[in-house]
C-alpha cells in the first residue's frame, strides 16, 4: 500500500515505527478515557454521601417500634408536646426502671420480661440477647427495689429529648445470702409510639461499686 519492499531493512524499520505509533496512541487514548470515566464517578459517589450525611437521625422515625421493622432505628428519643405527655413518659421510665431493676437469679430473663411492655421491640431484643450472653455473677443473685426518685436529664433540658434519669435505692443479695445497699441511676430515652405511646429506647446504667 506504502510502496515498501519489506524485504528492505529500511522499510521494515518504517513499518515497525507506524505499529508502534498506533500502539501508543490507542493505549493513551484508552488510558485517557478510563481516567475521565472514573474521575466522574468519584465525583457522584462524593455527592451521595454528601446528600446522605445531610440526613438527621430525628428525620427518620418518630416510633423506633415502627422505624425497626423496616431496618431503621433513631438515636434521637421525641419531645413531649406537653405537661400530660412529659408526666406520662416520667413514669414509663420509672416504672421501667423499676421493673428492669429487679432481679432474680432463679429466673434471669424475668426483668427483661417484665420490663418488655415499656420497651420498643429492638430494645427488648437486644437486651434478650445480651442476658442470653452474659454471666451470672456471685456478688448479685438478687436485686430488689426499696426506694426511686427521678430527675430531669441535662440531655432533656438542652435538646427537648425525652431523658429521664431514675435514682434506684436497692438492696442486693450475694450468694451467700449477704445483703448490701445500692444506688443505681438508670438514665433513660424515650420515644412516642401512635400505637404504644412512650417507650423506651435506650438505657445507660451507672452502679455503684
Amino acid at each position: 500500500m506504502f510502496g515498501w519492499n519489506f524485504e528492505n531493512s529500511g522499510d521494515r524499520k518504517k513499518l515497525f515505527v507506524l505499529l508502534f505509533s498506533l500502539f501508543s496512541f490507542g493505549a493513551v487514548s484508552i488510558w485517557w478515557i478510563t481516567g475521565a470515566l472514573y474521575e466522574r464517578g468519584s465525583n457522584e459517589s462524593l455527592e451521595t454521601t454528601a446528600e446522605e450525611t445531610d440526613l438527621e437521625w430525628g428525620e427518620v422515625s418518630n416510633g423506633d417500634s415502627e422505624g425497626s421493622e423496616k431496618g431503621v432505628t433513631s438515636s434521637e428519643p421525641s419531645p413531649p408536646t406537653d405537661e400530660k405527655d412529659e408526666e406520662e413518659a416520667k413514669q414509663v421510665a420509672q416504672d421501667f426502671a423499676e421493673a428492669f431493676y429487679a432481679y432474680d437469679e432463679v429466673d434471669p430473663m424475668g426483668h427483661i420480661e417484665n420490663s418488655r411492655e415499656f420497651m420498643t421491640d429492638p430494645m427488648y431484643s437486644r437486651e434478650r440477647r445480651n442476658q442470653e450472653q452474659s454471666r451470672s455473677t456471685l456478688a448479685r443473685v438478687k436485686a430488689e427495689v426499696i426506694e426511686t426518685s427521678l430527675m430531669e436529664s441535662a440531655h432533656h433540658r438542652g435538646t427537648g429529648n425525652v431523658a429521664w434519669v431514675v435514682m434506684i435505692q436497692g438492696e442486693i443479695t450475694d450468694v451467700e445470702g449477704n445483703k448490701r445497699e445500692d444506688e443505681s441511676w438508670y438514665h433513660v430515652a424515650l420515644t412516642q409510639n401512635e400505637e404504644r405511646g412512650w417507650l423506651v429506647t435506650e438505657v445507660r446504667i451507672d452502679e455503684s461499686t
